[in-house]
């Protein structure tokens, strides 16, 4: 008898990455949507201030539709928060995303997190725009990446300016040994 849950692994799983600002609160969501045969899922989110947190999600990558290794925020702009980095392994997939002014932009340790497990060129960008316009940027900037950690490969990234909604659209798509990777489309 077949398993009714089990995962196609011929076919890619649909992905979306999505972070925007609400004005009415001057608050930032960011949002892990996956389609299964049953629906979106797992289906995550969080909610925070535009003063410095980052959104962390980190699923297993033979099973990415299953509940999540990892599901977190970190408290500020520079602390790794508890658990993440011991699930970070090749054998995971990591989703990040942040929103914020730019003086609560990823630094310290929360940023060579990033940088060391798929964020390239655009997080630099963000960095750049933080440092050198020192919050001379009147909006919020949205930094989104996907990545296999630990893989010396680049993330899927995306940077986008609030009143913009910044988005990445993905498939995970299965190796022959069953492990998915990240692909943008």
């Amino acid at each position: 008898m077949t398993n009714p849950t089990a995962i196609n692994v011929t076919n890619p799983i649909p992905v979306m990455l999505s972070g925007n600002v609400r004005t009415s609160d001057s608050s930032a969501v960011v949002s892990l949507a996956l389609q299964n045969s049953t629906g979106t899922s797992p289906n995550t989110s969080a909610f925070g201030n535009l003063s410095g947190w980052t959104y962390f999600a980190v699923l297993d990558r033979r099973n990415p539709t299953a509940a999540p290794l990892f599901n977190g925020v970190s408290k500020d702009n520079t602390t790794v928060p508890k658990g993440l980095a011991v699930v970070l392994t090749t054998d995971s997939l990591l989703f990040a995303g942040t929103a914020s002014w730019c003086s609560g932009m990823p630094q310290g340790e929360l940023y060579h997190l990033l940088a060391s497990n798929g964020g390239g060129r655009l997080l630099q960008r963000m960095e750049s725009l933080a440092v050198n316009f020192a919050c001379g940027v009147n909006n919020a900037l949205i930094y989104l990446m996907a990545s296999v950690p630990g893989s010396g490969l680049p993330g899927l990234e995306a940077l986008g300016e609030y009143p913009d909604n910044t988005r990445i659209v993905m498939d995970l798509v299965p190796n022959a040994s069953g492990l998915f990777t990240p692909i943008a489309i």
